[in-house]
């Protein structure tokens, strides 16, 4: 892959998106050589069946979705879920943990910005300070006892 990308001047990521896309039904591959589908949204209907490609790539030019709705729609449709109209409905995000809604709100309070707490299920995550501008960055540096 990468040295197919190299030869054609494309990095090895770009490379892999536009070789995913070979895996589309013929029509949706029609769509994206046309311009009439751009790539991006294109790429989101593969692993789809023949038909979900070609009905999610009909909304789409029907709809002007964005491409995150495009994603939405192909995960719920992966995953088989539906509405009363027979609709593809996105998933509904995880509620959050009491516990770590509570210690953000601490976090918070004690570092004056909005901080928050993502893990993943293997323990690893993440710990993010949001701040509006350089005087709130200082502020929270100097919390946490680093001098800039």
């Amino acid at each position: 892959v990468a040295a197919v990308g190299r030869e054609m001047g494309l990095s090895r990521t770009e490379t892999s998106h536009r070789l995913r896309l070979l895996r589309l039904a013929p029509a949706v591959r029609a769509q994206v050589a046309a311009a009439a589908l751009a790539a991006g949204k294109a790429r989101a209907l593969v692993g789809l069946q023949e038909r979900g490609q070609i009905e999610l790539a009909r909304r789409i030019a029907r709809e002007n979705l964005t491409t995150r709705q495009v994603e939405a729609l192909a995960r719920a449709r992966k995953q088989g879920q539906r509405d009363a109209g027979g609709v593809p409905v996105p998933p509904a995000p995880a509620a959050k943990d009491p516990d770590l809604a509570r210690l953000e709100a601490e976090l918070s309070e004690r570092f004056g910005t909005r901080v928050t707490v993502g893990h993943d299920r293997d323990g690893s995550g993440r710990l993010s300070f949001e701040f509006a501008d350089l005087e709130i960055l200082e502020g929270v540096l100097e919390r946490l006892g680093v001098r800039p």
